[in-house]
């Protein structure tokens, strides 16, 4: 198989090397052409952003007589509820502040109010039966605000307080009123109402250097029940907004972008180097050449020859040369004999009704022995016939 493969090598070198080198051409080309015309891709990038910080802190005093606390006692965030009896009205206060990637200019004013949803008990799709809006009560300037610091430290804190009880009061009174009935009692429950502290901010002015004009909303969820109130924990919300651009940016020009045409170059120098290589000090046996030679014609035939020696009386029969090997086994088939091959004489023959039927030519191996100079086999290997014609007697 290696004889074969070198000696396939050896007389189809040109066109192996021809291929390797047009693949070394061609890939060199691919990468010089991505090098002089890089490819882009689009890409969608933040130029500039800015954030905005809403921060809610309140506190109840106790103002009414009660069997827990004593009059006048503050309660701070830390209390899990606020009981209407004695802390109806809490103290507010909303900070708001922004902090941007370039420059803030703007002036901001904030609106707050009490926010009463009734929705229906669909677990799975509440729908908001109607919803009622109550005002608040500022204990400090309601703005506008100028924030102009990038960086957050220049900010506003809008105070405001409002009556929980009566907000609870009216709520109960809305809903009697809707659901009022003669003939059955109000379905009013306290499970069916949402609550919410709710700032909208309203700013205006340049940010990053863009005009801006915008509105915020920072919300703080609000539980009410029939003795009590209470707020959500998280008293902090941040948004942030993005200005995002769309650029052509160039693909890296790297060894992992470019491993498969690398790969494909160093395969096709190592073949070219080898292709030379071979040519250059490989110099095979004429004898294994002419071996090949008859084992590759005998490869097209293999299941209509038979190895076998000429017949000792094959002076005493008739003799009819045949042109070529391929009619010769045509004939064999055709009289239902098989082709024998006499690898001492170097000829294929069939014998039938006492004529002996053959294929001859000058013997590779023998003949391989005196190849010329140039290491090329003599004409003469060409497949002439005649060599035991002679040796018939002919009738």
């Amino acid at each position: 198989m290696i004889l074969k493969l070198k000696n396939t090598l050896r007389k189809n070198w040109i066109i192996f090397f021809a291929i390797f080198v047009l693949l070394f051409t061609f890939f060199s080309y691919q990468i010089y052409f991505r090098y002089v015309n890089p490819s882009f891709e689009n890409k969608n990038i933040t130029v500039s952003s800015y954030t905005q910080y809403g921060n809610y802190s309140y506190f109840t005093k106790i103002s009414g007589q009660n069997p827990i606390y004593l009059t006048g006692t503050i309660l701070g965030m830390n209390e899990s509820v606020y009981y209407f009896a004695t802390s109806p009205i809490p103290d507010f206060s909303f900070v708001y502040r922004i902090n941007a990637s370039d420059s803030v200019n703007i002036i901001a004013t904030p609106k707050v109010s009490i926010i009463a949803m009734c929705k229906n008990k669909d677990n799975q799709d509440p729908k908001i039966l109607w919803q009622k809006e109550f005002p608040v009560t500022p204990t400090s300037s309601t703005g506008p605000f100028i924030v102009k610091n990038r960086d957050g430290s220049d900010n506003f804190t809008y105070r405001f307080t409002f009556n929980a009880a009566a907000i609870k009061n009216n709520v109960e009174n809305t809903h009697y009123k809707l659901d009022y009935s003669p003939m059955h009692s109000s379905t009013f429950s306290t499970s069916n109402m949402e609550y919410e502290v709710k700032t909208l901010v309203a700013y205006n002015g340049v940010i990053n250097g863009k005009e801006v004009e915008n509105t915020t909303s920072f919300v703080l969820p609000m539980t009410m029940t029939n003795s009590y109130y209470e707020l959500a924990d998280n008293t902090s919300t941040n948004i942030t907004n993005y200005d995002n651009e769309t650029i052509s940016v160039q693909n890296p020009f790297t060894v992992s972008t470019l491993k498969y045409s690398l790969a494909s170059i160093l395969i096709s120098i190592i073949a070219i180097i080898g292709i030379i290589y071979c040519r250059a000090k490989y110099n095979p046996d004429p004898v294994h050449i002419a071996k090949l030679e008859q084992e590759k014609m005998h490869a097209r035939f293999r299941e209509f020859i038979s190895e076998g020696k000429l017949p000792e009386n094959r002076n005493s029969l008739m003799s009819l040369k045949i042109a070529s090997l391929q009619e010769l086994i045509n004939a064999a088939v055709d009289m239902n004999e098989r082709v024998i091959y006499d690898s001492s004489e170097n000829i294929h023959f069939a014998i039938h009704n006492g004529v002996l039927y053959y294929f001859t030519k000058i013997n590779l191996i023998n003949e391989a022995k005196n190849e010329d100079i140039n290491g090329r086999l003599p004409h003469a290997t060409t497949f002439s016939t005649s060599l035991i014609e002679p040796a018939f007697k002919d009738h």
